[in-house]
């Protein structure tokens, strides 16, 4: 059994991925995105 707290996001997130705009990506990569956004921020 699958549980989730936030079904409503599964359709449109199915459907964003039939169409070719979904994406899986890896802690690693997201944190290294999320630590330049935050260093541009600080260099404005």
């Amino acid at each position: 059994m699958n549980v989730t707290t936030l079904p409503h996001l599964h359709e449109p997130a199915l459907e964003m991925i039939a169409v070719g705009i979904g994406e899986t990506r890896g802690l690693d990569d997201t944190l290294k995105d999320i630590k330049g956004l935050s260093n541009r921020i600080n260099e404005a």
